[in-house]
């Protein structure tokens, strides 16, 4: 699309050639793969990037942002609300900071809310629902999913997991779906994994929770490990424990050589479930 002089492109993989030739000034795109491709000086001919969907890896944003000093990051959860709610536009010498600082536009109102559907205190976490002007009024010829995903009032569900401040800030921690339950305490795969990943060791890594006859469930880790790192499930369980509380603790380690993922980079939990 080109609006006057502003050339903005859609793609998960950007055209490299057309960007080193100047010709695209924003991009909007996944975030994954945003930063699986932002390594590089041809971030430095972009003056805004749209960021979509899935979270920004905290530790994957210190890593990179050494390339994007300069480039203005707008990131955006919801498709289904219309780019609304916007984490807001930052320059990459913020970005160590981007899963905290996410704040409506006006006209938007905000909930967090507990499995029950009930208004949780601000600093807990719950399941986020928006409501205003440009939320989507359903699915089309899908009245089901449109019951699950829209109460009667007009809120909308977006499953993800997040903490609403006093001032109306939100923190997401994760998706409501990927969410387990270790003896009674919600662990969020997110917040796992970003712990995981400062392991040195560790190139990538994905959560989810597994039965467990005392606990209910644990956590596992699968785990993808950088090119001449070794680490063994006693060892990254050891450490563990010194980073994380003990009833997030992965109990169980799995090494691997990829992750599942979609086309766009997202990991694919229900395969590692499987």
């Amino acid at each position: 699309m080109s609006f006057g002089s502003l050339s903005i492109e859609f793609a998960p993989l950007l055209p490299w050639p057309l960007l080193a030739a100047g010709g695209i000034l924003a991009v909007i795109l996944l975030a994954t793969a945003f930063w699986r491709r932002a390594r590089g000086s041809l971030w430095r001919l972009i003056a805004c990037a749209v960021l979509l969907a899935a979270l920004a890896n905290p530790s994957a944003v210190r890593e990179d942002r050494k390339y994007l000093n300069d480039v203005a990051v707008v990131v955006v959860d919801d498709s289904e609300s219309q780019n609304v709610p916007p984490r807001r536009e930052q320059t990459a010498a913020a970005l160590a900071e981007v899963e905290k600082r996410i704040k409506a536009i006006p006209g938007l109102e905000l909930r967090s809310v507990d499995t029950e559907g009930n208004d949780v205190p601000p600093g807990e976490p719950g399941e986020i629902l928006v409501r205003g002007f440009n939320i989507v009024k359903g699915y089309l010829d899908d009245p089901k999913a449109t019951a699950e995903a829209i109460t009667p009032d007009g809120w909308f569900r977006t499953g993800d997991i997040g903490i609403i401040d006093a001032e109306g800030y939100i923190r997401i921690t994760d998706r409501a779906k990927d969410m387990f339950i270790v003896g009674g305490f919600n662990c969020y795969p997110a917040e796992i994994e970003e712990a995981l990943l400062e392991n040195p060791a560790i190139a990538q890594v994905a959560v989810i929770g597994v039965p467990d006859e005392r606990m209910g469930e644990v956590a596992k880790a699968y785990v993808v490990l950088r090119p001449g790192a070794s680490l063994t499930e006693k060892d990254l369980i050891a450490w563990s424990r010194n980073v994380m509380a003990n009833y997030k603790v992965p109990r169980y380690a799995e090494f691997v050589d990829t992750l599942p993922t979609t086309a766009s980079g997202k990991v694919q939990r229900f395969q590692l479930r499987t």
